[in-house]
């Protein structure tokens, strides 16, 4: 029997404000147990919330980077259930009017198709204490209690799990890029919940949806609803029925695991929050947060294409955010080639930062750390490109650049390396190798392709490695001719 898959996911973003929602404390991470919290986080008798407009502000970035209707009035509202996880006995959040509504993100799968993931809302509250369960008791942390958080909501129109996976992965690019949250899904300040059903192919009954709450990786996102989807049809297809429940994905066993049933909605008596007063937006400020905006990962990737990076280049470096700023850093000194730039950046610097992350007995090497600037980079890549050194001998300029800060021109000058380009020096040489090497010619001429490369190395050698190779291989082919050309 085939199935149609209805995926529906919620994330919740910790926004990187220096306060939290509702109080002045510090919205920190790493710091001691409930250090960092005010009267108002631990709900003292009399104490009254503030919003942090920053939060708005980040808010409002978000919704415009997937295309979101704004709301100009700001609601909020209060959602009722007691747990030790919040003191007050209910969460301030926006349930009847989202700050941004009605938008879409656009995916891009393996195979190249572009998928548009329908968002239905996006909307501000506060998150939770973090709690510690032990064997006799439960420890709790309201450190986090407060802290802002961006609850993104789609409308059930993912169908599989790549999508699922390529959108959540999409969102922690968009928040990471625009600076409003570090998206650390390991971290918990990016959580994300999905809800997956099944229902005949072609039916337009909803299948009973299974919530996997809190997976913490993308990669994870993708394993859980493939697990969950196999599941439901297996349970099914045995004469079995899906059951509402809550399930968590186990990284150990690789499958989804039982949490709790869900027998019946939970009724959070919602209302307005009453003592908070609606808060009109003025075109101004949403303005002013719009044009604050940084650029877009979209925008970066058009960019990296239209200097003739492939798709496979500009995703290693979208893969941190840091690394694209800094290669934008190196575009500002207009290299000649971003492609030769990108292979000493990725290959070269980049080897040298993920080896000292690794060993212990250094100190780790960053990109704030360099001994050498993006212009010194640029100046390396030119040098290439004009052919002046070869990327042999560019590895060796950047090993002085990272661990002595010399400069490119210095080390090259030192190692002797600067190429010869002038054809009436590097000829005596070519038509020395030739001369040595008539087998090597003969072989050519009868259609050995190997031959040509054989004789540049040896012009090369001859030259110690100084002589064009370019400029040789040309000299070459003038003095021997086309290949087979005596087959």
């Amino acid at each position: 029997m085939e199935y149609d898959v209805v995926i529906g996911i919620e994330i919740h973003v910790q926004l990187k404000t220096k306060s939290k929602m509702f109080s002045a404390s510090p919205n920190t991470y790493h710091m001691s147990p409930n250090s960092q919290t005010s009267l108002y986080d631990l709900s003292m008798p009399g104490t009254m919330p503030v919003v942090n407009m920053e939060a708005v502000r980040y808010a409002i970035k978000f919704g415009t980077a997937l295309h979101m209707n704004i709301d100009r009035t700001l609601y909020f509202d209060r959602k009722n259930y007691f747990y030790p996880d919040l003191p007050k006995g209910y969460q301030i959040t926006q349930q009847d009017h989202p700050i941004v509504s009605h938008g879409h993100l656009d995916v891009t799968l393996r195979d190249g198709t572009i998928k548009r993931i329908d968002v239905q809302r996006a909307h501000l509250e506060e998150d939770t204490c973090k709690q510690t369960h032990l064997a006799t008791m439960t420890l709790e942390d309201y450190n986090r209690c407060g802290v802002p958080l961006l609850e993104i909501v789609t409308e059930p129109c993912i169908t599989c799990a790549e999508e699922a996976a390529k959108y959540v992965e999409g969102i922690r690019e968009i928040v990471t890029f625009l600076g409003i949250s570090d998206g650390r899904m390991d971290e918990g300040s990016m959580r994300c919940d999905t809800n997956v059903s099944i229902k005949p192919k072609g039916s337009t009954v909803l299948g009973t949806k299974v919530e996997v709450k809190n997976i913490n990786t993308v990669q994870n996102v993708e394993k859980a609803i493939s697990f969950e989807i196999e599941r439901q049809k297996k349970l099914i297809e045995s004469g079995g029925h899906v059951e509402q429940e809550t399930r968590r994905f186990d990284e150990q066993l690789q499958e989804t695991v039982l949490e709790r049933k869900k027998t019946n909605a939970v009724d959070y008596k919602y209302f307005r929050e009453p003592n908070i007063m609606p808060i009109d937006l003025s075109e101004k400020f949403i303005q002013n947060a719009i044009d604050d905006m940084a650029e877009l990962p979209w925008e970066f990737r058009k960019e990296f294409h239209d200097l003739g990076l492939d798709d496979y280049q500009t995703e290693q470096l979208m893969l941190d955010k840091k690394n694209v700023y800094y290669f934008k850093k190196c575009l500002a000194e207009k290299p000649l080639d971003a492609k030769i730039l990108w292979n000493l950046f990725m290959v070269g610097v980049m080897s040298y930062i993920n080896k000292s992350e690794k060993d212990a007995e250094s100190d780790v090497l960053t990109l704030d750390t360099l001994k050498f600037t993006p212009r010194d980079l640029v100046d390396l890549a030119n040098e290439i490109k004009s052919g002046k050194i070869n990327f042999k001998q560019g590895k060796t300029v950047l090993d002085d650049m990272v661990l002595k800060g010399e400069k490119p021109s210095k080390s090259i000058e030192d190692h002797g390396f600067e190429q010869i380009s002038d054809t009436s020096a590097i000829l005596p040489i070519v038509e020395q190798v030739i001369a040595a090497h008539l087998d090597v010619v003969d072989g050519w001429h009868h259609g050995k392709d190997r031959s040509l490369g054989y004789l540049v190395g040896q012009v090369m050698k001859e030259s110690h490695g100084k002589a064009n190779p370019v400029e040789a291989k040309k000299l070459i082919l003038e003095k021997i001719g086309p290949m087979g050309s005596r087959d």
